[in-house]
């Protein structure tokens, strides 16, 4: 009996290596666990491609190689290394918002030479975002503000901020929260176009303190909770450079709240700056937020993450995705990826 396995996140354009064929798992059924909100992405002939939230590159992996060390099995996640490739799928043409495309691959194991069936499943949709009206934006910004951030990341915080605006349009709203050993808010809401308050906002944000991330990102999402209404886009962009020091320090605590909000629609995108933020946390945010993670070693890219993210028109396509495969006679599951 061969062993199959299904590559399951979207726009897989590389194959991880094959385990031998006595490989764990020999269930006729396999429903992998449903993945967050997808988000779209450019990509298909004639079709938007679709992505669950989560990690955009494998920053920390490519790090701790080019530092000179060997990255752990579990460093290394699937979703932001095949993030950073794109593969065309054919046309969105299944008559539905959500089309699912799926390719086979045999290739012989690179250890024992037996041979490996691959099957790699992707989405994309019908929906074009260029046909579509960007809908008013609500953003609120939580910022860590510890003192770890003093100086240089800091000041490209402020830069990226800065440019920020010229992305934003009139009918969006936006507020700002800092957070230290505790959050505070720096400005309550104001107007896409008030540029004046907004900057006057971004030049208070001192560094200074512990890091409180659990309380930074509940006032951000209870100001995004008190803004919602239909017809608008919401999401919260987290900032951290270090661990949580202060308050709830529970990373599961912090991805409950993520999780909840996701479900009242909305988002949150995770920055990690630096290489000490807890990259986990992050990442789990996130994927259960129906966002992005970013993994950004240098500070100073932390300029253009703001911008793109502006620039990023997130559609939910689905929520509570679940794919259910059925395996032939003659294989088995051998692993999702």
């Amino acid at each position: 009996m061969r062993a199959l396995y299904l590559l399951l996140a979207v726009l897989f354009a590389a194959l991880p290596g094959c385990s031998a064929d006595d490989a764990s798992g020999d269930s006729a059924n396999f429903e992998p666990a449903p993945p967050a909100a997808p988000t779209p992405m450019e990509a298909g002939p004639g079709a938007t491609g679709v992505s669950q939230g989560g990690a955009q590159d494998f920053g920390q992996f490519r790090q701790i190689l080019e530092s000179g060390e060997l990255p752990a099995p579990g460093v290394i996640d699937p979703l932001g290394f095949f993030a950073e490739h794109k593969l065309d799928y054919p046309a969105a043409d299944c008559g539905e918002d959500l089309c699912l495309h799926g390719l086979l691959g045999i290739q012989g194991n690179m250890i024992s030479g037996s041979a490996c069936t691959v099957v790699q499943i992707g989405l994309n949709s019908p929906i074009r975002l260029a046909d579509l009206e960007r809908p008013p934006m609500d953003l609120v910004l939580a910022i860590d503000t510890s003192g770890s951030m003093r100086g240089a990341p800091m000041d490209f915080v402020r830069l990226g901020l800065q440019r920020m605006l010229d992305g934003l349009e009139p009918g969006d709203r936006v507020a700002i929260v800092g957070y230290s050993d505790q959050a505070y808010v720096l400005l309550p809401e104001a107007a896409g176009e008030d540029r004046a308050a907004i900057e006057g906002a971004i030049n208070q944000l001192q560094a200074r303190g512990s890091t409180n991330i659990y309380d930074g990102l509940y006032t951000a999402f209870d100001i995004a909770a008190d803004w919602r209404e239909s017809g608008r886009q919401s999401r919260v962009i987290l900032l951290s450079d270090g661990v949580a020091t202060a308050g709830l320090e529970s990373g599961e605590r912090m991805k409950a709240l993520a999780q909840a909000y996701a479900r009242q629609g909305i988002g949150i995108t995770t920055i990690g700056v630096g290489v000490e933020f807890d990259v986990d946390v992050m990442r789990a945010l996130s994927e259960v937020g129906a966002g992005n993670f970013y993994f950004l070693e240098n500070p100073a890219a932390v300029e253009e993450v703001f911008v793109d993210e502006i620039a990023t028109f997130l559609v939910p396509v689905a929520l509570d995705v679940e794919i259910n495969v059925a395996v032939g006679s003659g294989y088995r599951v051998g692993q999702a990826y």
